[in-house]
């Protein structure tokens, strides 16, 4: 079930499992795969930002909830991440 207040960018990018709900106000923007499993919730104003992110079968996400995926160098750790 996904609700009509939901906004999914790149569709063809998601996919979505059986029996899962996404409900109002989640936006799901991928610029990669994302995947979300079977039997899964993403309560009202979560959103996922993501180039790869999957999720499994079974997964409730409270509502508000970001989830970004990225691939931030932390291995410089004497150098702010922003630079």
């Amino acid at each position: 079930i996904i609700y009509d207040t939901c906004k999914l960018i790149n569709p063809q990018n998601i996919s979505i499992g059986a029996h899962s709900e996404i409900k109002d106000y989640v936006i799901i923007q991928s610029f990669g795969k994302v995947e979300i499993g079977e039997y899964c919730q993403l309560n009202p104003f979560t959103v996922i930002y993501a180039g790869e992110v999957k999720i499994g079968n079974y997964v409730m996400i409270a509502p508000h909830c970001m989830i970004s995926s990225g691939n931030h160098d932390f291995r410089q750790v004497e150098k702010p991440m922003r630079l």
